[in-house]
């Protein structure tokens, strides 16, 4: 009875491990819809990536797959999240060069996450500019349709290792404007005290990147645990939607954390 028992421990440990590896390719398209925005922008598209981490462990096929998949969704507005690379400069430029193929109606923007930092912040924001990515540090990008109506883009600092400036950036803002927040760790959140953002998009939580079939992460990037894990959070003054991300650290695996390519329709 005992051999039986550890054969099939035998047999599940290993279509656990043939699972895990497998996942981090199942890219997850996350749809979601989001109210507010002025007419000129109803129908419009944003798609939102965070955590490509480049590095040794992600083949150059999966930065294709990637690409082809954001172009096949026609998206008007794309947005970065950060952590373009894992920590190491030699990845930044063959990154932004294949993510120089995408392409977007209005814009493509981006802010700096931790390991961007740790890669040198000034040239992942060269390679960045070079791919027409809009940075943003914060600051706001104004973005117009029809030369009158707008929304906001903004973006600040990473979390960590930045110097996230949320005061600077409100300054900046007019009322009633319709305003996206980016910021690489959605901890942000928790110092937002007023209604200036309508929205804050993140990443940096890998979505627990190896969980408890989903329904827990045993190792979470943030003070607030499994709060800001994934998904869509309403909170007091805003809603942040947190992406799974696409890349990995450490071991290429991941475990009911699909990487997700998240698309907002306005």
């Amino acid at each position: 009875m005992l051999e039986v028992l550890l054969f099939i421990l035998f047999i599940a440990t290993c279509m656990t491990l043939i699972y895990a590896l497998f996942e981090p390719y199942w890219i997850k398209i996350k749809y979601y819809q989001i109210n507010g925005a002025p007419s000129s922008f109803k129908g419009k598209k944003i798609v939102f990536l965070s955590d490509i981490h480049n590095s040794s462990i992600s083949p150059v096929r999966k930065l294709d797959q990637i690409v082809d998949l954001v172009n096949e969704l026609n998206p008007d507005i794309i947005i970065f999240g950060g952590d373009y690379v894992s920590g190491n400069q030699n990845y930044v430029k063959p990154l932004f060069d294949k993510l120089s193929i995408l392409k977007a109606e209005i814009g493509i923007y981006g802010v700096l996450g931790n390991h961007d930092f740790e890669a040198g912040a000034d040239f992942v924001k060269y390679q960045m500019e070079k791919a027409n990515i809009k940075v943003l540090e914060n600051e706001i990008s104004e973005v117009k349709i029809n030369n009158h109506e707008q929304i906001i883009i903004a973006g600040v600092s990473d979390y960590i290792y930045g110097n996230p400036d949320l005061l600077k950036v409100s300054n900046e803002l007019s009322p009633h404007q319709f305003t996206i927040l980016v910021s690489h760790n959605p901890d942000i959140v928790g110092d937002i005290k007023t209604k200036d953002f309508n929205l804050v998009l993140s990443g940096h939580t890998h979505g627990g990147q190896i969980t408890i079939f989903g329904l827990y992460a045993p190792n979470i990037p943030s003070k607030y645990g499994q709060k800001y894990r994934t998904g869509y959070i309403k909170t007091l003054n805003t809603q942040l939607i947190v992406s799974n991300g696409i890349g990995c650290i450490g071991l290429s695996m991941r475990f009911f954390a699909r990487p997700q390519i998240v698309v907002i329709k306005l």
